[in-house]
């Protein structure tokens, strides 16, 4: 569940690994057994990949793509979209879109309203959709 998380933000399989290394050795220091673990544990992926995206530079492109319905040069439109996102919106896309969870299990996660995640929601495929058209605009 964390590998999935990170990688669905991030894309990049090197810096996935690190990075899961990393929340595990949050979780560790941090856990307290009143917590619900699933999502406290996921909070902590989320938010450990979003500080990398604010911080690496240049945006790293994924080495593989995870949408294997779809015909490779479509994912790899995906992709490149996706990677022009705020990291707050690749993550949220990721949490719903790539890993089909609840705005529940969603606003657990992310320690917000339910409400909240539908607005990020909508913003998030806002930004997609503006990044879409200016990067495919025959598409």
């Amino acid at each position: 569940m964390v590998y999935r998380t990170i990688k669905g933000i991030i894309g990049h399989e090197e810096t996935t690994a690190d990075l899961v290394q990393e929340v595990f050795l949050k979780a560790v220091s941090r856990f307290e057994t009143s917590q619900n673990f699933v999502p406290w544990l996921r909070s902590i992926a989320v938010r450990t990949a979003i500080d990398h995206l604010r911080r690496a530079k240049p945006i790293e492109l994924p080495d593989t793509l995870p949408m294997a319905d779809q015909d490779l040069d479509q994912r790899i439109m995906v992709e490149q979209t996706l990677a022009h996102l705020e990291p707050q919106d690749r993550a949220i896309l990721n949490l719903i879109v790539g890993q089909q969870l609840s705005y529940q299990e969603v606003a657990d996660t992310l320690q917000i309203p339910p409400g909240t995640v539908g607005s990020r929601l909508h913003h998030a495929r806002q930004s997609f959709k503006h990044y879409w058209s200016k990067l495919w605009p025959e598409e």
